[in-house]
């Protein structure tokens, strides 16, 4: 009983290869280091990493759906599958208020701090039921990330993010 190979799934797997390769084939573009800029290998690089992701959430999703799929067919994993479709939708809607949340709050908080209360939140939301959540670990790297994400857009893109009435 293997999963079926369906059109999602092909396209998934097609879709993270032209990722891979458009990355490799990106890194042999020559740059000039003459100025403190982005070079022209720059772009190429964030399209083959958008290609990568793309695919690899093409196959998560269709594999994801592929198993349900197989777990539907069972009469007794049916109330389970309803469930976890209820968790789902109330998850979507959960994330939506996060999303509303963060960018009321950055007025006020700024974008480092708005940013790690939003991870930590969507980390919360995004952790299936019945798993232990680990607190400090979604802190950590909802830290560490917006820490990172602003210094990116500080000092190498050069874009001034929202510093808040509080940080």
């Amino acid at each position: 009983m293997g999963i079926k190979i369906n059109k999602g799934i092909f396209s998934g797997a097609i879709f993270t290869v032209f990722g891979l390769g458009y990355l490799i084939a990106s890194a042999y573009i020559p740059t000039l280091t003459l100025l403190k800029t982005l070079g022209a290998d720059f772009m190429p690089r964030i399209y083959g990493f958008i290609m990568l992701f793309l695919g690899i959430a093409q196959l998560s999703i269709e594999f994801k759906k592929a198993i349900s799929q197989q777990a539907a067919d069972n009469p007794d994993s049916r109330t389970a599958v309803k469930r976890m479709q209820k968790e789902d939708k109330l998850n979507i809607l959960y994330t939506f208020l996060a999303i509303f949340l963060y960018v009321v709050l950055m007025k006020y908080l700024g974008f480092i701090l708005s940013s790690v209360f939003y991870f930590i939140a969507q980390a919360i939301i995004l952790t299936p039921a019945g798993v232990k959540k680990k607190y400090v670990l979604f802190t950590l790297i909802g830290v560490t990330a917006s820490l990172f994400a602003f210094f990116l857009f500080r000092n190498v893109f050069h874009i001034n993010l929202p510093t808040g009435r509080i940080f």
